[in-house]
């Protein structure tokens, strides 16, 4: 069993933001000036505060889906060329602390999108008021529960809109998301180059195999009462998901053990 010396997985982390602090500042504002630009097109004409704060709500949660499954392709960045890989392999450390250092990483990426999500937000709301002087009481997504609008299902008497209905369809989409973010890490270290492509390309094969064919050949009927089970009985077929994203996990970490210094494929 490798050793887990936290020390060196901070000096990881501490390493990989150093040498790329450049790129991250670069891929940091373009993201934040892109989101913002994204929210003034998509709720720039809204007429109405709370339906423009639900959007945003649904927005947000679009977001940190896309951000947990497509973050991923930064799990194996250093394999992708010789010159990297050869370092990043040859670091005094243990394979499973650089395997850990790197999904660290994953959390913390996926945190800033978050955080760069709302501060533009809020910045929206601010230059709404000065420049756009629309009348509408814009609401920034963090005031969100005082405005009677929430991301997950509550009981609060105050709530009058969230936008998961129920525990069920949380749970599914939390734990499909795991799975996918699972099988993407998975691909990213059995493929370092493109290993992203090639499983979004595998993955939406399968899918058409699963979901389309037997949408064509059985009754719509039935194939929609099966979608609705799935939706209807997330606390059965939640786990499933979820041990299927841990699954590909467990077996990207052994794959990455068993990398060499040298691609041979």
């Amino acid at each position: 069993m490798d050793q887990i010396r936290p020390k060196y997985i901070f000096l990881l982390i501490k390493r990989d933001i150093i040498e790329n602090k450049k790129r991250y500042l670069r891929v940091t504002a373009i993201s934040a000036l892109c989101i913002y630009l994204l929210l003034i097109t998509i709720f720039g004409y809204e007429t109405r505060a709370f339906n423009e704060l639900k959007d945003k709500i649904s927005w947000l949660a679009f977001v940190f889906a896309a951000c947990s499954i497509f973050s991923v392709r930064q799990l194996m960045r250093e394999m992708a060329n010789r010159q990297s890989r050869l370092i990043a392999l040859t670091l005094p450390v243990t394979r499973t602390e650089y395997f850990l250092s790197r999904v660290i990483k994953l959390l913390y990426t996926i945190a800033i999108y978050i955080l760069l999500f709302l501060l533009a937000d809020y910045l929206y709301v601010i230059t709404s008021a000065l420049w756009l002087q629309d009348g509408i009481n814009h609401i920034p997504i963090i005031h969100a529960n005082a405005a009677g609008a929430s991301i997950f299902p509550t009981d609060s008497n105050s709530i009058t809109w969230s936008l998961f209905s129920d525990y069920d369809i949380l749970l599914v989409s939390s734990a499909m998301v795991f799975s996918i973010q699972g099988y993407l890490a998975f691909m990213s270290v059995v493929f370092p180059s493109k290993g992203i492509v090639k499983g979004v390309l595998i993955a939406a094969a399968v899918i058409l195999i699963i979901f389309f064919v037997p949408a064509a050949i059985f009754p719509h009927e039935m194939y929609e009462s099966n979608v609705k089970y799935i939706i209807d009985h997330g606390y059965m077929t939640s786990p499933i998901f979820a041990a299927i994203g841990l699954f590909f996990w467990v077996l990207s970490y052994f794959r990455f053990k068993e990398m060499e210094l040298i691609d041979r494929h």
